[in-house]
């Protein structure tokens, strides 16, 4: 989740395989978005794609890193497990895509 400031035509093979792994993991779930688009599984309005993309990236890291930094707070204030708070956040996620009526709508 860090930035790399140095220039992509700078990056070492490690770094280079990193990011073109992203790359490829991008690729595969804006192939995938937009398969649940045409199928009618997910909204029709997640364009564009790669924006859509980075907002669930960030939303399911910035679960995880909550959980793991406020793991006690979590289970006072809420009375649930970091576990229990992440699927929540996820399941949250997940119908912020999916279309009116779905599955999740009126599960946690």
């Amino acid at each position: 989740m860090g930035e790399v400031k140095i220039a992509l035509d700078e990056l070492d093979n490690t770094l280079s395989r990193i990011y073109s792994v992203g790359e490829q993991i991008n690729d595969i779930l804006e192939n995938y978005l937009m398969s649940c688009i045409s199928k009618g599984e997910a909204r029709t309005v997640l364009n564009p794609l790669p924006i859509t993309i980075s907002v669930l990236w960030a939303g399911i890291c910035g679960v995880i890193a909550l959980a793991h930094k406020k793991e006690k707070y979590i289970s006072n204030k809420m009375n649930v497990s970091k576990d229990v708070f992440m699927q929540s956040g996820f399941n949250i996620l997940l119908r912020t895509i999916l279309p009116v009526g779905n599955i999740y709508e009126h599960k946690e």
